[in-house]
């Protein structure tokens, strides 16, 4: 148990300029960013950082006819740690390798080039495939149970 006190300062410090109302939802901002960094692996201060700045905005912004304020802060926190940190890490661009050089690494002759383009420009087009009509226009829905009954 001695370890925790310790921890929680270093890993998740509260400024003193937190609100009391965004106070009294710090351990649950800290439970769900420890939950969301084991599951994404991600770096515990990028989402603390950006749970405090959601705390912080769902006080200052949060007035009592929006209903209890630890769903709208606890929103505000998951919402933010998807959205600056989670996201952003999943949209890891992967690099797309073409196959248009040769085996020394040099560009493709501008006859290969052309060669290609008109490969690719005599494919056929893919025919759409074509919807059901029904017989009375657009009265009847896409299942059975809301057909019209004629």
């Amino acid at each position: 148990m001695g370890y925790w006190p310790g921890a929680r300062a270093a890993w998740f410090p509260v400024p003193e300029y937190l609100p009391e109302l965004a106070k009294a939802e710090v351990r649950w901002a800290r439970r769900h960013v420890l939950r969301v960094s084991l599951r994404y692996g991600i770096d515990l201060r990028d989402l603390w950082d950006e749970s405090v700045a959601a705390l912080l905005r769902a006080a200052l912004h949060y007035e009592p006819t929006m209903g209890r304020f630890n769903s709208y802060a606890q929103t505000a926190v998951h919402r933010a740690c998807w959205r600056y940190v989670v996201r952003p890490q999943r949209r890891r661009q992967t690099p797309v390798v073409l196959g248009l050089t040769d085996a020394d690494g040099a560009a493709p002759s501008p006859e290969d080039w052309l060669i290609a383009q008109e490969t690719v420009a005599d494919r056929p087009a893919p025919v759409a495939a074509a919807r059901p009509v029904s017989h009375c226009g657009a009265r009847c829905g896409p299942s059975r149970a809301t057909s019209c009954r004629r």
